[in-house]
């Protein structure tokens, strides 16, 4: 009797071996591609699988969403910590025309024990992203996601992940929880978001999902959705399908001392010392990603200061140069991971840098009978094209480190724009008039929208004495 049930007990032992050996590899995924040309776009689909599973795809099935199947080879593996494994596979597909298409690809299976998916073992892991092919929205390619998901939780601890979205083209970028996909791509019917003490919810502007507090240990899958937008229209969307494992310990993840906004004008060095600590004295090390890292010419460093048990200090430096000039601020977001024995936890703070380009110099206001013409000298980093600006009276506007362009609050009115160096100001042909000083600000605009800083302040009037104007017929004119 004791024999058999020994023997019923290995069975069972590797029967759950066998489950957690050869059918649970899937961890996270998304898609991402880049526009070739107006209808062809590569993907590249980046999964994360568990190394131990002896699951190792060479290749994929993507479903392009105009009935075409294609099988796409891996481009690359990358071991991770933790057991992980990141899998690149990319290829090109040119649509038959304008549309949104769903762009689909799902391998079986999830990880077995993940607890917020029943029977996720038998579970199809499934990752999409839409593609919009509209000639009238440009040339566009999806954010790409620099921070891979493979931190750990911990059991009453506030777990933080950021996605590391960053949009090269300076879409705005927005962010949502939604629903973990199964076969066909559909929503998981009784997928739901981990239990939480307080609250796990996502910014939908920062992109920081924080789980306030995971209640309970074992693993968890959530979805994250970042739509891109571009002159309010929504112009695509990637989604990470991610998992989350949580441990029990006593451990507590390091912090980071608030960062802000960096603000410089374009050719100076941003530069901001970054500090984090960790109760639990264990050591950290601090790193970061985002778009500053990412230029081949004028990249950002981050470098360690000084380090010690409990303490990180690191400095953040970036040299600016023309080509890194945009409408939004670029996000770069800093981990501080401690080396603690048991789990290695991870703090998280965002960096928000804001390059603006240099303004207009060189002024000069004339003026002429019920106009006023303007001229001004080009700055460098070749701007799009001008802001024209004025007000009645002179202004002492100083601006902000952060404010760039001209808000409301000015005083000033936008009057036109050009692309030359010169503008006459004559109120629409309504004429200026006689006993006002018009005073004029230029700001200049770069391709994306960024706005620069606004010029000095010149002022002049139309002086007593031009003949005005007021009404002209064929027979009479009235002066």
């Amino acid at each position: 009797m004791i024999y058999k049930k020994i023997k019923y007990l290995l069975v069972f032992i590797l029967t759950l071996l066998c489950i957690d050996t050869y059918a649970t590899h899937n961890r996270a995924g998304e898609i991402t591609y880049i526009q070739i040309s107006e209808l062809t776009f590569e993907i590249t689909v980046t999964t994360y699988t568990y190394t131990l599973s002896n699951v190792d795809r060479e290749e994929l099935e993507v479903e392009w969403g105009d009935g075409i199947i294609s099988t796409i080879p891996r481009k690359d593996l990358l071991e991770l910590p933790d057991f992980y494994q990141r899998n690149r596979y990319t290829a090109r597909h040119t649509f038959p025309g304008p549309g949104i298409y769903e762009v689909l690809v799902q391998d079986p299976n999830r990880n077995f024990g993940v607890e917020n998916i029943p029977n996720s073992v038998n579970t199809v892991f499934s990752i999409k992203t839409s593609i919009f092919v509209n000639p009238d929205l440009g040339s566009n390619s999806t954010p790409i996601l620099l921070n891979p998901p493979i931190n750990q939780a911990a059991q009453y601890r506030t777990f933080i992940h950021n996605p590391g979205a960053y949009d090269e083209e300076g879409d705005s970028l927005s962010y949502k929880l939604t629903a973990c996909l199964g076969e066909n791509g559909e929503p998981i019917g009784s997928d739901i978001l981990p239990p939480a003490t307080e609250s796990i919810e996502i910014n939908e502007v920062t992109g920081d999902l924080i789980w306030k507090t995971p209640p309970d240990t074992g693993k968890y899958n959530i979805a994250i959705q970042i739509a891109e937008w571009r002159s309010g229209i929504k112009i695509g969307a990637v989604t990470r399908d991610m998992q989350i494992d949580v441990y029990p310990t006593e451990n507590h993840p390091p912090e980071i001392d608030s960062i802000g906004e960096l603000c410089v004008l374009v050719g100076d060095t941003a530069r901001t010392l970054i500090r984090s600590t960790d109760i639990d004295y264990n050591n950290i090390e601090l790193t970061a990603t985002g778009g500053p890292f990412l230029f081949e010419n004028g990249p950002a460093i981050i470098e360690e200061v000084s380090s010690v048990a409990g303490e990180n200090i690191s400095k953040f430096t970036w040299a600016t140069t023309c080509n890194h000039i945009r409408k939004e601020p670029y996000i770069v977001v800093i981990s501080a991971k401690d080396d603690h024995p048991d789990v290695k936890l991870v703090g998280l703070e965002r960096l928000l840098v804001k390059v603006i380009g240099p303004e207009p110099y060189g002024l000069q206001a004339e003026p002429g009978n019920a106009f006023i013409r303007l001229n001004w000298n080009t700055p460098d980093c070749n701007p799009s094209k001008f802001l024209i600006y004025r007000k009645i009276g002179s202004l002492d506007y100083v601006h902000d480190s952060c404010t760039n362009g001209l808000p409301e609050e000015s005083g000033y009115e936008f009057v036109g724009e050009t692309t030359d160096t010169a503008y006459v100001d004559n109120d629409n042909g309504e004429g200026l008039v006689q006993g006002f000083d018009y005073c004029y600000r230029i700001v200049a605009e770069y391709a994306d929208g960024a706005q620069s800083f606004p010029s000095e302040e010149q002022c002049t009037s139309i002086a007593a004495g031009f003949p005005i104007l007021t009404n002209v017929s064929v027979l009479n004119t009235a002066i």
